[in-house]
């Protein structure tokens, strides 16, 4: 089930505004390539490109404020991590 976090600003992606961030659910195949315990913010950069399918630059405009509200959701998608939300 896919999730929504509003941004406190705005970013580009594929050369489009963004207001909010959708976040997929992450397959088996995401995963693969990707630390399953990200604690670093290079491991949660890598983890919101392929949960947005988005590109690094535009990852790097997210406003650090943003990242509660990021965090809680990856939690729900992360093996391992304690689910935050209802399912």
């Amino acid at each position: 089930m896919a999730q929504t976090v509003k941004l406190s600003k705005p970013i580009t992606a594929h050369g489009e505004e963004l207001s909010e961030l959708t976040f997929r659910e992450l397959t088996l195949g995401d995963l693969e390539k990707m630390p399953l315990d990200p604690k670093t913010v290079g491991d949660i950069f890598i983890v919101i490109q392929k949960a947005c399918d988005i590109p690094p630059s535009s990852v790097r405009q997210i406003a650090a404020d943003d990242m509660n509200a990021i965090s809680e959701v990856l939690a729900d998608f992360l093996p391992g991590s304690p689910p935050t939300g209802e399912s």
